[in-house]
């Protein structure tokens, strides 16, 4: 049995931290490549940047017209549509794990984009939020497993450096 997995990978840019989460989802969690579409099987990926909020990593609700009527739907960020599809592998009986990989990981402003979900993402070995956390009964199972990367050294930040005299 796996147990959950949160990593977050460091390097400098193109020092291969998504090759590395290409094999350990594979290797570790035994998530199958697709040829077809050149991407890992059972894998949700985003990318943080400064515009990116919690909306577009839980969800959010839009207007839409029908005719002369406005109508809401709802969207499901990246986040949740890695649990959605953890939970879809426990309802059909599947063991199959579920990945979401968040890459440039420190380009986003991460305590606002992940919120309280960032609690849950601290769990027991019963796969238990080890905080108490309500988030409308949201629980994360054991089938979802994260990874995040992240850059050691930012180009534009060296640049913003430079330009101020550092």
């Amino acid at each position: 049995m796996v147990k959950p997995i949160q990593k977050i990978l460091f390097g400098s840019p193109g020092t291969g931290k998504s090759y590395q989460v290409q094999k350990i989802a594979q290797k570790d969690l035994g998530i199958e490549w697709d040829e077809e579409s050149r991407s890992l099987k059972n894998t949700i990926k985003t990318v943080f940047h400064p515009e990116y909020t919690y909306s577009d990593f839980m969800g959010k609700l839009l207007p839409l017209t029908e005719g002369n009527n406005v109508i809401y739907k709802f969207y499901p960020g990246h986040f949740l549509q890695a649990l959605g599809m953890a939970y879809r592998e426990i309802i059909e009986g599947s063991d199959r794990n579920v990945l979401l990989v968040i890459d440039e990981l420190n380009r986003g402003n991460a305590a606002a984009i992940f919120g309280p979900v960032f609690q849950l993402l601290d769990r027991d070995e019963n796969w238990w939020s080890t905080y108490d956390v309500n988030i409308s009964e949201l629980e994360m199972v054991e089938l979802l497993k994260s990874m995040g990367c992240t850059p050691t050294i930012s180009k534009g930040i060296v640049q913003i450096e430079k330009k101020n005299g550092g």
